[in-house]
C-alpha cells in the first residue's frame, strides 16, 4: 500500500461496485484485504506498522491508518466492513440453560452470563451459538430432571467495541461488523476445504501480544482461547538475555531484538516428523532478513534465550487442547494450521508438529482456491505472505452479520446512516418534480396569456368569423321550415362562401303555413347603390327557387350611424311542394 499512489489505487478499484473490507488489527500492525464479492476476487491488500511508543518514527496509530485508508478507498462502493476484536477484554466460554423456546433463549443466556463475566452483563455485547456435540458431561439430566441447552458464547464490553466502531463509522460512514477471528475464519475452512465433515481442525494465530487457538468441527467454530504468550515475548526474551551482557547491553533495543529473532531459526533435528507436512520448511532453512547470516553458535545462543518462552507457550497450547478434550469433545484434533506474523519464525511449524504430535501446516493460499487475486505480478507475494493476511482475508470474505458483536443501538445508527443517502435522493426527486411542475405551469400560463392577448386583439375579427356559421344555422332552419330538401351543412357553407355578392347576411325569417306567408330579414353591407343591387340579386335568386313565389319588392333601410350598412325586409308566398320534405 505504501508504494502505491492514491491515483493508481483509485484506478484499480474505481470500477468495483460490491466490495467488502476486512481489517485485522493487531498490536504491532494493521492488515487489510479488499474483496470484490461479485467477481470473487481479492482486489487489494496492505499492511500498516503501528506505533508502540513515542520514540518510534515512521509508524502510525490506528486512527491515522483508518484516515488514510478511507481517503484512498471508494467508500460508496463498499458493501461491508468487518473488524476483529481480541485481547483480555474478550470473554469466551460456555453456558448451560434450561431448554426453552428460541425467543426465550437470549434472556436465559443473559441471566447465565451474570456469573461468567467480570463486568455487568447489561453493558456487554455478546453472541451465543448452540453447541450440538455430545460430550462426556452432556446427555445427562440434572438432579431435578431438567434438560439443558449448551451454548458457546463470546462477550465484550460495549465501551471496548465503541473504541473500534466510532472511528470506522465516522470515516467510512458505515458501522462495521465486529466479531472474533474464529467466526470469520469459518469462511476460510469452508472455501479452502481445510477439513472433512467429521474432522476436528485447529488454527493457531501467532500474533505479537497474544496467540489465538480456534477449533472447528463441521467447519464451524466450537472453541476459541487466547494465550497471553506470542512473538513479543520471544523478542523480549532475546532483549533480556543480551542486556545481561556488558558488550551489547547498551546498544540493543526491541527493534534490534526483533531483527535478531527473524534472523534466527529453531534448531530441529533433520529427521522428518511423522506428523509433519511434507511441504513444510526444512529444519536447515535459514534467512537473515537483512542481517548477516547467523552461525550455529549465534543461533544456539538465541535459541537458549527463547527456549523457556517456547516451552511455556507449547505447554499453554497443550493445556488448551486438553481442556477442549475434557469439556467439549474427546475426539482428537487431526490438523493444526499456523498463521499470523509469528508463523514466519523459522522451523516453528516443524517444532510445533513434534512438540504437539499433531500434523501441523503453515496456512497457505490454495492453488485451486475458488478465489482469484487481482494483480498477477503480486499474486506470488500475497501467497507467500498469506499466513500474515489470512485473518484479514477471512474478515473480507465474511459479508453477513452473523456472529456480530456490534451492539444493536450501533446497528440502528448504521441504518440511519444508510437512510441518509436515500432521504437525499428522495428530496432531489421531489424537488425535481416540483420544479418540473412549476416550469410546466409557468409555460402554460405564458401560453394562456398569449391566447388571451390574441383573443383580445382579434375579438372583432373572431366575431366576424362566427357570422357565416350563424348564417348557416339559420338557412338550415329555413330550409327545414319550408319543406325543401335538407342539404348537408358543408354544402350550405359552400353556397354561402360562393354567393355573389357576399355582402348580405340573413338575420331572421318567419314562416306562417296557414296563410302561406314567408318573411325574411337581413343585413346588407356596402355603399347605398351597391346595397340595392345586392338585395335585388338576392330577391331574383329567391324567385328562381321552387319554394317561394310572389316576392315583394324588398324594403331597404340604411343605417343612420353607418351609411355603408343597411337592413332589408321582404315577404313572399310559399309554394306547395308535392311529396313534402325529404
Amino acid at each position: 500500500m505504501d508504494q502505491l499512489s492514491k491515483q493508481s489505487w483509485l484506478d484499480k478499484v474505481k470500477s468495483r461496485k460490491s466490495l467488502s473490507l476486512g481489517i485485522d488489527q493487531g498490536s504491532s500492525a494493521v492488515r487489510f484485504v479488499l474483496f470484490d464479492c461479485d467477481k470473487r476476487k481479492i482486489v487489494q491488500w496492505g499492511s500498516y506498522e503501528l506505533t508502540q511508543s513515542h520514540q518510534e518514527k515512521g509508524k502510525r496509530n490506528v486512527q491515522s491508518f483508518l484516515r488514510e485508508l478511507s481517503k484512498n478507498l471508494p467508500i460508496h462502493q463498499i458493501r461491508s466492513i468487518n473488524v476483529n476484536i481480541q485481547g483480555p477484554s474478550v470473554v469466551l466460554g460456555r453456558v448451560e440453560i434450561p431448554r426453552a423456546e428460541k425467543n426465550e433463549q437470549p434472556n436465559l443466556v443473559r441471566l447465565a452470563l451474570r456469573s461468567q463475566l467480570t463486568f455487568p452483563v447489561d453493558s456487554a455485547a455478546f453472541y451465543f451459538r448452540e453447541y450440538n456435540r455430545v460430550t462426556p458431561l452432556e446427555g445427562k439430566k440434572e438432579e431435578h430432571g431438567v434438560d439443558k441447552h449448551v451454548f458457546n458464547f463470546v462477550a465484550v464490553e460495549k465501551s471496548t467495541i465503541s473504541a473500534i466502531l466510532d472511528p470506522v463509522a465516522d470515516l467510512f460512514k458505515m458501522v462495521p461488523i465486529v466479531t472474533i477471528q474464529g467466526y470469520a475464519q469459518e469462511k476460510l475452512v469452508d472455501l479452502f476445504n481445510l477439513s472433512s465433515p467429521d474432522e476436528t481442525v485447529a488454527f493457531l494465530n501467532i500474533g505479537r501480544g497474544i496467540s489465538v487457538i480456534s477449533i472447528f468441527q463441521d467447519k464451524k467454530l466450537v472453541f476459541e482461547r487466547q494465550i497471553p504468550l506470542a512473538g513479543q515475548d520471544i523478542t523480549r526474551s532475546i532483549l533480556i538475555m543480551y542486556r545481561t551482557e556488558d558488550s551489547l547491553g547498551a546498544m540493543l533495543d526491541l527493534e534490534t531484538a526483533e531483527k535478531l529473532k527473524r534472523a534466527s531459526y529453531i534448531p530441529v533435528s533433520r529427521a522428518p516428523s511423522p506428523n509433519a507436512d511434507p511441504a513444510a520448511p526444512k529444519a536447515d532453512a535459514q534467512e537473515t532478513h537483512g542481517l548477516n547470516q547467523l552461525d550455529e553458535a549465534q543461533n544456539q545462543k538465541l535459541f537458549q534465550s527463547i527456549q523457556g518462552v517456547l516451552t511455556a507457550w507449547v505447554q499453554d497450547i497443550k493445556l488448551s487442547f486438553n481442556y477442549f478434550y475434557e469439556h467439549y469433545d474427546p475426539r482428537k484434533i487431526t490438523k493444526l494450521y499456523v498463521l499470523g506474523g509469528g508463523a514466519g519464525l523459522k522451523n516453528i511449524v516443524l517444532y510445533l508438529s513434534r512438540k504437539l504430535e499433531i500434523e501441523t501446516n503453515l496456512l497457505k493460499f490454495p492453488e485451486n482456491a475458488p478465489i482469484s487475486i487481482e494483480k498477477k505480478q503480486d499474486a506470488n507475494l500475497f501467497k507467500k505472505e498469506f499466513h500474515e493476511y489470512a485473518t484479514a482475508t477471512a474478515f473480507a470474505f465474511k459479508t453477513d452479520r452473523q456472529a456480530t458483536l456490534t451492539p444493536q443501538e450501533s446497528q440502528k445508527a448504521n441504518y440511519a446512516n444508510l437512510l441518509e443517502p436515500i432521504i437525499r435522493l428522495v428530496f432531489i426527486m421531489v424537488a425535481s418534480v416540483f420544479l418540473t411542475w412549476y416550469l410546466f405551469l409557468h409555460v402554460q400560463c405564458f401560453y394562456l396569456k398569449n391566447i388571451k392577448s390574441v383573443l383580445q386583439t382579434h375579438y372583432f375579427f373572431l366575431g366576424k368569423v362566427e357570422a357565416p356559421y350563424l348564417e348557416m344555422v339559420k338557412w338550415q332552419k329555413f330550409i327545414k321550415e319550408t319543406g325543401m330538401k335538407i342539404y348537408p351543412a358543408s354544402q350550405i357553407m359552400r353556397a354561402i362562401n360562393q354567393r355573389i355578392p357576399q355582402n348580405l347576411l340573413l338575420m331572421k325569417f318567419s314562416i306562417n303555413r296557414e296563410q302561406q306567408n314567408a318573411g325574411l330579414e337581413g343585413r346588407v353591407f356596402g355603399e347605398p347603390k351597391k346595397q340595392a343591387v345586392t338585395v335585388a340579386e338576392f330577391s331574383k335568386a329567391l324567385g328562381e327557387s321552387v319554394c317561394l313565389k310572389q316576392i315583394t319588392v324588398p324594403s331597404l333601410d340604411s343605417s343612420r350611424d353607418n351609411p355603408d350598412e343597411g337592413t332589408f325586409r321582404l315577404t313572399a308566398k310559399l309554394n306547395e311542394i308535392s311529396g313534402g320534405a325529404s
